[in-house]
């Protein structure tokens, strides 16, 4: 069996190119990995980032929330204060309204009828009231008197 040279030059190579001295750095290129072996890695996932910032809008949207609720209940309570208030107002109105209306009593007008004809007119309702006379005769006695001059 003949192993081919070829496949001797590539195994030759492989492991030659395995053992590649590094080249020496520029000073750039030192200070600066000088400067990442000095400084701690913290590896942060992605996802850490998106966390946080859930994290923070969820707080803002609560502190929005309690904001709002204080504001509705500042509001309640102005509403609350101004129904009170206006309740009083309408009660020393009413007050006000029934105290004017006791001041001045309300006159009747005066009868067409002559008071001689009221006298008689009441002293027969009196009688109609007691079932003294019937309703026919009430009827025809009260437009006799009404008749009258």
């Amino acid at each position: 069996m003949q192993t081919s040279k070829i496949s001797i030059l590539v195994c030759a190579l492989a492991v030659g190119t395995a053992f590649v001295v590094q080249a020496a750095d520029n000073p750039a290129q030192a200070a600066a990995r000088a400067a990442v072996a000095e400084e701690p890695v913290v590896m942060t996932p992605v996802n850490g980032e998106a966390k946080a910032a859930k994290a923070a809008a969820k707080a803002k949207v609560k502190q929005d929330a309690a904001q709002a609720a204080a504001e509705a209940k500042a509001q309640k309570e102005a509403a609350k204060k101004a129904a009170t208030k206006a309740k009083k107002e309408n009660k020393k109105s009413a007050v006000a309204a029934s105290a004017a209306s006791e001041m001045k009593p309300i006159v009747a007008p005066a009868s067409p009828i002559a008071a001689a004809k009221e006298q008689r007119l009441q002293a027969l309702l009196v009688k109609y009231k007691a079932d003294q006379v019937s309703p026919e005769e009430y009827q025809r006695e009260r437009a006799a008197i009404l008749a009258e001059p």
